[in-house]
């Protein structure tokens, strides 16, 4: 699924199989979201996209990608890292540290709109659900939006 940063409106939004792996379409999620007119300033990503392919995507159009590397991508010699608890950072060596983005998951259309489980059978009922899904999210954002 790809999903706005600040409104929250849903661009593209695709269901697979239990064998699929996170990020095999990603190519096709952000080519429908650049089709859409929407303008690509940022991206958040799981660890899941942490792949060559889409790690280089968001800088070859010119967006900021934020994609947390996965603990089988490098090994970090922590003994350059400290983290201090009070301010929920890590600092280097060289005097820089991390920054705090906040990240909404998709738990609205789980909790409140049905798509904690299929309510038919089949792939293609569930891609049905999952489209009027974010039908439905996305009217009451952009009604929010509009109030």
């Amino acid at each position: 699924m790809a999903v706005t940063t600040e409104e929250r409106i849903v661009t593209a939004a695709e269901a697979h199989s239990g064998s699929y792996a996170d990020g095999t379409d990603f190519d096709e999620l952000m080519d429908r979201t650049l089709k859409g007119g929407v303008a690509v300033k940022e991206f958040f990503g799981g660890k899941a996209y942490f792949r060559k392919g889409i790690f280089e995507k968001p800088e070859a159009m010119g967006a900021t990608g934020y994609i947390p590397a996965g603990a089988s991508a490098y090994k970090v010699d922590e003994g350059m890292f400290s983290y201090n608890k009070d301010s929920d950072q890590w600092f280097c060596g060289m005097g820089n540290s991390t920054m705090s983005k906040r990240t909404q998951k998709n738990g609205k259309m789980k909790r409140f709109h049905g798509m904690a489980g299929a309510r038919g059978y089949g792939l293609e009922s569930v891609r049905r659900q999952v489209k009027l899904t974010a039908i439905a999210v996305n009217l009451k954002r952009i009604a929010r939006l509009a109030a």
